[in-house]
C-alpha cells in the first residue's frame, strides 16, 4: 500500500525507536510487581522526584501574566529568563555575566538542539560529535534540520585530553573531502554516557579548534549541576565553557550553551530548557522558530517559582549530589566485585558506560555486531533487566549505558539481576 506520508515523514518514523512492550507493560514495583522488568536505560533523576513534587504542590500558584499569556511564555517570558540568567551566573561562574537578552527558553534541550541545527546548518551540512555520545542527538540534528552527524572515532585517544582535536581535525578533513560542509562541533559536558567532565584545558583546545575552522561550538550542559563527590582520582571537576574567557580566542557569537531542568531538578515532564548565546542573529531566529517549540505557561511558572526560592535550589542540588554519590558507589562496587568494567573518571550525570563485550556471542559470521548486541539485550530482558543495545554510538560492540539514578533498593536489585543473568546464575 502506498504511503500517505512525505519522504520526511517516513524518515521520522524510521529514525525513532519504538518502545519495547516488556519495559512499559510489565514495570517492576517492589510491592505490587516484584517480578516486573527493571529498566536501567532511561536517564531520569528518580532520586528527587518526591522532593520536587512536594515543592510544586506546596508552592505553585497560577499567575495570569506569567502562566496564561503569550507575553509571559514566548521564549520563556521576561521573568523566567531573568531567573535563568541569575541561576547561570551563580552556578556556572561565567567569565562575562549572562544577561536577559542572552537567554531563550524552549520546551526541552531536544528542541533547542534541533533548532540550533536548523539555524546554523543547511540541509546536508555536518555537525561533529565524538563517539560514544548520547544516542538521540542523531534524531535532534537530522530529523528536522536534516544535517549530517559526523561521528568521530576516538580509537585509543582519551576524548577528554587536548590531543583529541587531532581526531576532530581528521574527521573534519574527511567530511570536506566527501563534499560535506561542517558547521559545528557538539559536545556533551558533563559527558553522556560516561559522566566525565572536560578539563578546562581541553575546552580551550576545542574552542581554538572551532575558531580555526570557523565552526560553532555547542556545549550541552544539561547535567552541569549533578556533579558529585567520588573517590576516583581520575575524575575532573565540571567547567562550563561560559567560565572561559574567550577574548582573543573565538568570536563569542560562535559559542552556544544548552541547559535544562530535566536532570538537575528531576523534572523532565515540565519540558523547560534554556539556550545561552551571545549571538543576536541566533536569538532573533530562535524567537521566530521558538513559536513552534514554546513551553507551557504553567511549566514556566513552576520553574520560575523554583529558581526564586534559593533554599529550594540549594537543597535540591545537595540532595541530588548526595544521593547520586551513594548510588554511584553502590553500582560501581557491585560491578567491580563482579569483574564488569566501565569507563573510569565519571562524577556527574546518572550513568555508567559499561563493557559487556565479553558476554556477546562469538564473531563467527552468523550475526553482525548490532544483532549480537540485540541478542544480549534480549537475554538480559529475560532476566528481568533492560539495557538499550547500540544506543550511544559506541565504536566497539558490547558497550551499554547503565542508569543508576533509581531508588537504592531498585538499583541494587537491577544490578544484581544484570550480574546474575550475565553469569548464568
Amino acid at each position: 500500500m502506498a504511503t500517505t506520508l512525505s519522504a520526511r515523514g517516513e524518515r521520522s518514523i524510521s529514525a525513532y525507536d519504538s518502545c519495547i512492550p516488556e519495559t512499559t507493560d510489565n514495570i517492576y514495583d517492589e510491592e505490587s510487581n516484584p517480578s516486573g522488568v527493571i529498566s536501567l536505560a532511561l536517564s531520569e533523576n528518580h532520586l528527587i522526584h518526591g522532593h520536587v513534587v512536594d515543592f510544586i504542590t506546596k508552592n505553585f500558584k497560577i499567575d495570569e501574566r506569567t502562566a496564561t499569556t503569550y507575553s509571559g511564555t514566548t521564549i520563556g517570558g521576561v521573568d523566567l529568563r531573568k531567573a535563568v540568567a541569575k541561576h547561570i551566573n551563580k552556578h556556572f561562574k561565567p567569565a562575562v555575566p549572562v544577561g536577559l537578552k542572552e537567554v531563550a527558553i524552549a520546551n526541552g534541550v531536544t528542541a533547542i538542539c534541533s533548532m540550533l541545527a536548523f539555524m546554523l546548518g543547511d540541509v546536508g551540512d555536518g555537525i561533529l560529535l565524538m563517539r560514544p555520545i548520547y544516542g538521540k542527538f542523531e534524531n535532534d540534528l537530522t530529523m528536522v534540520a536534516q544535517c549530517k552527524t559526523l561521528y568521530t572515532n576516538m580509537d585509543d585517544t582519551d576524548p577528554f585530553v587536548e590531543d583529541v582535536v587531532e581526531k576532530y581535525a581528521a574527521r573534519l578533513a574527511q567530511a570536506k573531502a566527501d563534499g560535506t560542509n561542517p558547521r559545528a562541533l557538539l559536545i556533551c559536558n558533563p559527558h553522556n554516557p560516561s559522566g566525565r567532565c572536560y578539563p578546562k584545558s581541553t575546552l580551550i583546545a576545542l574552542i581554538k579548534f572551532c575558531a580555526q575552522h570557523n565552526l560553532h561550538l555547542i556545549s550541552d550542559e544539561v547535567y552541569a549541576l549533578t556533579v558529585f563527590e567520588t573517590a576516583d582520582p581520575s575524575s575532573t571537576p565540571f567547567t562550563s565553557v561560559l567560565e572561559i574567557d574567550t577574548t582573543g580566542i573565538i568570536d563569542p557569537r560562535y559559542l552556544h550553551v544548552e541547559y535544562g531542568f530535566s536532570k538537575d531538578f528531576g523534572a523532565p515532564g515540565l519540558h523547560i530548557a534554556a539556550l545561552v548565546t551571545r549571538n543576536d542573529e541566533v536569538q532573533q531566529s530562535f524567537e521566530a522558530i521558538g513559536l513552534l517549540h514554546a513551553p507551557g505557561g504553567p511549566s514556566c511558572a513552576i520553574v520560575l517559582a523554583m529558581l526564586e526560592d534559593d533554599n529550594f535550589v540549594q537543597d535540591t542540588l545537595q540532595l541530588t549530589r548526595a544521593k547520586l554519590a551513594e548510588n554511584y558507589s553502590l553500582a560501581t562496587g557491585m560491578l567491580d566485585k563482579a569483574g564488569i568494567t566501565y569507563w573510569k573518571g565519571g562524577r556527574a550525570g546518572f550513568f555508567l558506560w559499561i563493557d559487556l563485550s565479553r558476554f556477546l556471542l562469538p564473531t563467527d559470521g552468523s550475526w553482525n555486531d548490532h544483532e549480537r548486541e540485540k541478542i544480549l539485550a534480549e537475554t538480559l530482558l529475560e532476566g528481568g533487566i533492560f539495557l538499550n543495545p547500540g544506543a550511544e554510538w559506541a565504536e566497539r560492540p558490547g558497550w551499554f549505558r547503565l542508569i543508576f539514578s533509581h531508588e537504592k533498593g531498585k538499583l541494587e536489585e537491577g544490578v544484581k539481576r544484570l550480574i546474575n543473568t550475565l553469569y548464568g546464575q
